[in-house]
């Protein structure tokens, strides 16, 4: 386990087939995945009907990308999804009080961080080290969230973002089983998830759910504390019970009375309170026991819950 100096750079060791989904729900599976050992303990619930951990289901599998978006009740879109052409940069991009800001970071974030890699690459650093990916991948958050924050006209509006990154290109067929034998060989792999906002990156685990990143919700304590420290107020909009207790379901935490997440893309109006500081975790890859991974929008987190998600796709 590793730990770099940068900000909110933390790591996990994963090992395992990939599928990357935005709701958005999209799913982008690369069959050279196995088990994930993560710092916080996996889900309790297990569906291992479906999972891909044997040779011969390696051998048979291919790299799959399936996206789904669904509009909502809103007369236009506001989400957005991007999966490069070589398989390696997936993101989820969830969108209010308009689509500028999500349609920005589609065209742009995976841009800012090759840009950040050739810079690097020129300047002699090793541009596919995991430390160097990591960085860039923070540095082109922090670039993006900057851009936007300079367009006056955008700047209102805001998105939270999800995003998976590889090390390697995803494999598919007689590849992901070569590149089995070459993880059993010592050879390293890795995946990069970063996030700002309550979008979310799920990991299935033999059939159980690992969160591969973590909600910016503002009633959750760290981000609670930051915010009340800084002078705002996060306060529950919904029903409550015959205790004076929020009602879960019937309502949303806000800051300041206005925006439901703690952190996203743009948002100036509501800076400090709701920041624009990303999380970026590191996972070591094995393939042996892991499936899949769900990369996708509150659009679906907040009618299931990770374990169901997982369970669902494997009972697809």
């Amino acid at each position: 386990k590793m730990r770099y100096t940068y900000s909110r750079i933390c790591t996990r060791n994963m090992h395992g087939p990939l599928y990357f989904p935005p709701l958005t729900m999209a799913l982008a599976a690369a069959a050279y995945l196995g088990s994930v050992h993560c710092e916080r303990p996996p889900a309790p619930q297990q569906h291992a009907s479906a999972a891909l951990s044997s040779r011969a289901k390696a051998k048979s599998a291919r790299a799959v990308v399936s996206i789904q978006a669904a509009q909502g009740l809103r007369p236009y879109m506001e989400d957005e999804s991007f999966v490069s052409q070589d398989g390696t940069f997936v993101g989820v991009y969830d969108g209010h009080g308009g689509s500028r800001v999500s349609s920005y970071l589609k065209r742009n974030l995976h841009l800012r961080m090759e840009e950040v890699l050739v810079k690097g690459e020129k300047n002699g650093k090793a541009t596919k080290s995991v430390e160097n990916m990591a960085s860039a991948l923070k540095e082109a958050f922090d670039k993006v969230d900057k851009e936007v924050l300079r367009d006056a006209g955008m700047a209102i509006e805001g998105s939270t973002a999800a995003v998976m990154v590889l090390s390697h290109p995803p494999a598919s067929g007689m590849e992901a089983a070569d590149q089995e034998e070459e993880a059993e060989d010592g050879e390293k792999k890795y995946v990069i998830s970063g996030n700002v906002g309550d979008s979310r990156a799920v990991l299935s685990r033999r059939g159980r759910a690992v969160e591969l990143t973590r909600d910016h919700k503002p009633n959750s304590p760290e981000e609670r504390r930051r915010i009340e420290a800084l002078g705002g107020k996060v306060k529950w909009f919904g029903y409550y019970d015959t205790d004076g207790k929020p009602v879960e379901g019937t309502g949303v935490w806000r800051v300041n009375g206005n925006l439901a997440v703690a952190r996203a893309f743009g948002d100036r109006f509501e800076r400090p309170y709701v920041s624009g500081e990303c999380d970026i975790c590191v996972w070591e890859v094995e393939p042996k026991e892991d499936q899949f991974i769900i990369v996708d929008s509150d659009g679906l987190w907040d009618v299931m819950s990770s374990t169901e998600a997982v369970k669902y796709v494997h009972n697809v």
